[in-house]
Formats: structure tokens, C-alpha cells, sequence
């Protein structure tokens, strides 16, 4: 595991001064010494650290897939945008509301309802101010034969 976080590290290390330009080694050096230090201060634990690099790392490949994702969906590509919606959330995490409203109109669109209804509820609980996420789990139930009090569904983000 410290090899992985080493790792970790020295590709962090690698992207800042790729970012850097180029400039002298005695220059870049002190640039590159000066970031990691301003990170390692600004984190509490190793896996502080670990996860800024991780996230840095990851961050355009997360990109990748979540638009790709979405270029499948506005496509009729479904099951191609679930696979990359799959991909961004992991490994984006449970943070990207708009990776699970994706991934649930795509779950919709090929009538897995319940899948979908539980994507949408996801992306409520991520974003309780996003209200195509509850629109969409309120058609959803309507879709999955639960039409009965769709209101109820589309505005509270856990029906009882």
C-alpha cells in the first residue's frame, strides 16, 4: 500500500512539473518542492494525500467517460452509456449527481425502471435541489406501474 501511495506521489509530482513548462531543473525543482509541500501541508493524513493525487490523476479520465457517457445516451446508445456512466462513477465516486440522472435515463430508456428509480434516488441524495432527478424518478415509478401518487415521488426524495 505505501508503494501505491508513493507511486501516487511521484506521478502527482510528474503532472505538476509537466504542467509547469519547461524552464531550468534548478527552477522546476524548486516549483515542484514548493507544490508538494503546499499540499502535504494542506492534508492531514496520508490518505488526504493519497486522494488529492488520485483525484488529480483520475480527473480527465473521469471526464472522459462521464462525456462519452453522454454522447451514448443523446445517441440511443444505452447500454454503451450505462458501461461509461459505470466507468466516471467509479471513478469520480459517489459525488456526481449528473453521472447517476445520466446513468438513470439510460436504465429508463430501456425500461429497467427499478434500476433507474434507484439511480435517480442516488442522484437526490447527492443533489436535493436537482429537480430532473426527481421528475425523472416520479416517470420512472409511473413507468414501472407505480403511477398511483407520482407527485408524492417527484417531490420527496424518499417516499414512505
Amino acid at each position: 500500500m505505501k508503494q501505491a501511495v508513493l507511486l501516487a506521489v511521484f506521478i502527482g509530482i510528474i503532472l505538476v512539473a509537466c504542467s509547469n513548462g519547461v524552464s531550468t531543473a534548478v527552477e522546476q525543482a524548486a516549483n515542484i518542492d514548493a507544490t508538494v509541500a503546499a499540499s502535504v501541508a494542506a492534508t492531514r493524513t496520508a490518505s488526504d494525500v493519497q486522494e488529492k493525487v488520485a483525484a488529480t490523476v483520475s480527473a480527465p479520465i473521469y471526464k472522459n467517460h462521464w462525456d462519452q457517457g453522454y454522447s451514448y445516451l443523446k445517441n440511443g446508445q444505452y447500454q454503451l452509456a450505462i458501461h461509461e456512466f459505470d466507468k466516471a462513477i467509479q471513478i469520480g465516486g459517489d459525488y456526481d449527481a449528473g453521472a447517476y440522472n445520466n446513468r438513470g435515463h439510460s436504465y429508463a430508456e430501456l425500461g429497467q425502471y427499478q434500476t433507474a428509480i434507484n439511480d435517480f434516488t442516488k442522484a437526490i441524495q447527492l443533489d436535493p435541489d436537482d429537480a430532473y432527478a426527481y421528475n425523472s424518478r416520479g416517470y420512472s415509478y409511473r413507468n414501472f406501474g407505480q403511477d398511483r401518487g407520482v407527485g408524492r415521488y417527484i417531490a420527496h426524495p424518499d417516499p414512505a
